[in-house]
């Protein structure tokens, strides 16, 4: 399997969850992110070619202070069981401008410092 990376995803540990198609929240990890698609680590499978509701929170760099919110929809694009474990590439559907350019710089200053 190959998957196209339009944008660089920086490796992250970044908190979300999502609305499954049985309306189910559930409690995943992002590991790595970028402007366009994540991979997430989670206990439940999800459906390839599927849009969920999401919910990502974006710490700030420091770790202080509360974390930006965005709310927004993904598709999902591959899945795969690593362990006991999914972890599932989710590109993004709709964020503005500023939801991206909050994710890129966010992830970037992560990568950045030993």
């Amino acid at each position: 399997m190959q998957e196209i990376h339009y944008a660089a995803r920086n490796q992250v540990n970044w908190r979300a969850a999502i609305r499954l198609v049985a309306k189910q929240i559930c409690s995943v990890r992002v590991v790595e992110a970028s402007s366009t698609n994540m991979q997430i680590v989670s206990k439940n499978i999800l459906q390839t070619d599927q849009e969920y509701e999401f919910r990502l929170e974006v710490p700030e760099i420091n770790g202080l202070g509360q974390p930006d919110i965005i709310l927004c929809r993904v598709v999902c694009t591959y899945v795969i069981l690593s362990g006991s474990v999914y972890r599932a590439g989710l590109s993004f559907r709709g964020l503005t401008e500023d939801q991206k350019t909050l994710i890129t710089r966010r992830s970037a200053r992560l990568t950045s410092h030993p």
